[in-house]
């Protein structure tokens, strides 16, 4: 009896043993899993227009580690994207896309179903600000004008660190009604590029004309044998009242 017991004891022991190592071997794939080639891309997660950032990839398992680089799943890029090189150089576009990101891929040579991406954010550039005018309409009322590049659209002209309301002329030029109390000789100006990454230019010192050039124009010929460029920057700068007295 008593060794009857032992065997069975044995026998449920063995069957225990036999089932835990069927369902370890079920859990590991039976230690058959082959590992797959994978890709891992690193850089910037943002950059401005107007200035361009790099990529690497890390490609493991394969011996050839090469890769195509994508821009929103077209390779190397587009103009309305951005573009980037075969080393992983990538340009904004000229203009912030419909949406102010792009996702940059890098996908295996070896072995295109393995691919690994990372998201950029675009901003938009640092204006520059190369000179800045302000001609009298009437009164204390003047006609600013901001000449630069990088300008956004979207983006203000600030007389005294104050925003004004602007009108976007072009990427080179904007312009504002301002009021400029009399007397003013120097007017600092700046211009503000808005969200994404809202940006200062450098600031510049506007020339004030007191008389427009077609103001100018029409007295001197009225006052004299006819205009001249230097009488009409004469004019302009000390306007039609002191220019007559």
């Amino acid at each position: 009896m008593h060794g009857s017991r032992l065997s069975d004891l044995r026998n449920v022991l063995l069957s225990a043993f036999t089932l835990a190592v069927t369902l370890t071997g079920c859990g590991t794939g039976g230690g058959n899993i082959t590992p797959q080639p994978s890709v891992a891309v690193s850089g910037a997660s943002q950059v401005r227009l107007g200035s361009t950032t790099s990529f690497s990839a890390t490609v493991t398992i394969l011996t050839n580690t090469a890769v195509t680089w994508q821009v929103n799943g077209v390779t190397g890029g587009n103009s309305s994207v951005g573009t980037i090189t075969a080393a992983g150089v990538y340009t904004p576009p000229a203009v912030l896309p419909t949406t102010d990101s792009v996702t940059v891929t890098a996908v295996s040579v070896a072995s295109p179903t393995a691919s690994g991406s990372a998201q950029l954010s675009l901003l938009n550039p640092v204006p520059v600000l190369a000179s800045a005018t302000a001609t009298l309409i009437s009164g204390t009322s003047y006609s600013l004008e901001a000449v630069g590049s990088s300008f956004a659209s979207g983006a203000q002209i600030e007389m005294g660190g104050v925003a004004q309301s602007t009108t976007f002329v072009s990427a080179t030029n904007l312009q504002a009604t301002v009021s400029i109390p009399s007397g003013t000789t120097t007017l600092m100006v700046t211009v503000m590029n808005p969200n994404p990454g809202a940006v200062a230019s450098n600031s510049a010192s506007a020339t004030i004309y007191l008389a427009s050039t077609t103001a100018a124009s029409r007295l001197l010929d009225q006052a004299t044998f006819g205009p001249t460029l230097a009488d009409i920057h004469h004019v302009e700068n000390v306007g039609q009242d002191a220019y007559i007295i």
